[in-house]
């Protein structure tokens, strides 16, 4: 199993239009920033909307059911992205993509985790988890680098970005089939404990309660709410990172559309694809020498914040490369930190609510990110990208306050019990 959740990983991750699309939405569509930031933002609002329920659905119907369904719909939406470059309404085409997008993405979001957790607590691995999550990471990061790279060579030669979202469909297929291959009782406690027993022993009136016991438990919002402002910003970043080293390849006279600009583009991905993979192996080594999860996440915060701060400096000075390079390590400690973060948020969880639980906080960021989106498009458009990412760095050190509240509490209160088994 192990080696199919990275192979999740690997298909899930091989998009090669991500590094693109920002460039893509602004410079073959011709869109305004604002018009990019309203688009990323509409796709959030839906996954904001979508995400807790979808989660409960998935945790009932099923969670391999709701992942071979979000790699179908994927394979929709990609398809929809492209012919969106041959309509004189390509704004309307982009708003059907990114909805079924949306939908796909609230399907997915803390659903495989949830799988992956309770495939580690059916073997008695629990203790594992950051370490097997650390692992599929590495898969997910070196594809990401390798789909950047492929996504490159692609517009290099064929001079236009297209053909990137044609060639994304064919691992949204191939994902479907591998979930198809996912073993039955991986679908989920419910699922599993209907068919033990002659009628399912959660009802709705029992789901509630449990999932307030959840939310009032001592630690979890705090945690939430930190982990949300750090990821919010960060993904904001790697979007504004794609003009960013647009800008730099045309200081050489690349041009990125049909030049070697694209290549170097992909290039500077697979690097940050590489970096983040070895990255995401340790989270366990971070664990041992800091003496414990809130330690590490508290300490790749801090280093997060001044990663930002040489970003911002860098710009407001109009130096790119030392830019550059603290957004290369912002991607690394970003993906050091989350199998920790979600291996600290697996103590605090009821098993039998594990997309819920993950859901809610990808819910959270998804309606930061929607707005931030938003006005970070607007000030782009009049202030440029330094004022982006000063905004940007401001609030990841605001996330250091319910940090610090994690931490505190910690010290004192014992993760809950596990239900179940």
């Amino acid at each position: 199993m192990t080696a199919r959740f990275c192979g999740y990983t690997t298909l899930r991750n091989l998009r090669f239009h991500e590094p693109f699309l920002v460039l893509y939405l602004l410079m073959q569509l011709d869109l305004p920033y604002v018009a990019v930031g309203g688009l990323l933002a509409y796709e959030k609002i839906l996954v904001g909307i979508l995400e807790t329920p979808l989660g409960v659905v998935t945790d009932r119907w099923g969670r391999r059911r709701g992942l071979i369904a979000m790699f179908l719909l994927g394979g929709v939406a990609f398809t929809i992205y492209a012919l969106a470059a041959q309509s004189s309404h390509p704004l309307v085409w982009l708003i059907l993509g990114q909805t079924i997008y949306g939908v796909a993405e609230a399907l997915r979001s803390g659903t495989h985790k949830a799988i992956m957790l309770d495939w580690l607590d059916d073997q008695g691995r629990r203790d594992e988890a950051t370490s097997v999550i650390s692992l599929t990471r590495v898969f997910s990061k070196t594809s990401t680098g390798v789909g950047a790279l492929a996504g490159g060579v692609m517009v290099w030669q064929m001079g236009t970005f297209v053909p990137l979202f044609w060639a994304v469909v064919v691992p949204c297929l191939a994902g479907a089939v591998l979930m198809w291959s996912y073993p039955r009782q991986l679908e989920g406690e419910w699922t599993r404990q209907s068919r033990q027993r002659a009628k399912p022993i959660e009802t709705t009136e029992r789901w509630w309660p449990r999932f307030v016991r959840i939310l009032s438990g001592p630690g979890l919002l705090p945690l939430l709410a930190a982990s949300v402002l750090f990821e919010t910003q960060v993904k904001l970043a790697m979007a504004y990172l794609q003009p960013y080293l647009a800008a730099g390849v045309e200081l050489y006279d690349w041009s990125v559309i049909g030049g070697l600009g694209a290549v170097m583009i992909g290039v500077y991905y697979l690097a940050q694809g590489l970096a983040a993979g070895v990255s995401s192996s340790l989270g366990p080594v971070l664990e041992r020498h800091l003496k414990g999860r809130d330690r590490s996440l508290h300490a790749v915060h801090i280093a997060a914040v001044i990663c930002f701060g040489l970003t911002v400096v860098s710009l407001w000075i109009g130096v790119i490369w030392p830019g550059v390079i603290g957004l290369l390590l912002l991607a690394c400690l970003q993906n050091a930190r989350r199998p920790v973060f979600i291996a600290r948020l697996n103590e605090l969880m009821d098993p039998y609510l594990r997309a819920t639980t993950i859901s809610l906080e990808n819910q959270a960021r998804s309606w930061v990110y929607a707005a931030m989106a938003v006005f970070t498009g607007a000030i782009a458009d009049v202030w440029g990208l330094p004022a982006v990412f000063t905004v940007l760095a401001g609030l990841v050190a605001i996330g250091l306050v319910p940090r610090l509240f994690v931490r505190h509490r910690h010290e004192s209160v014992a993760p809950p019990v596990s239900s179940g088994r």
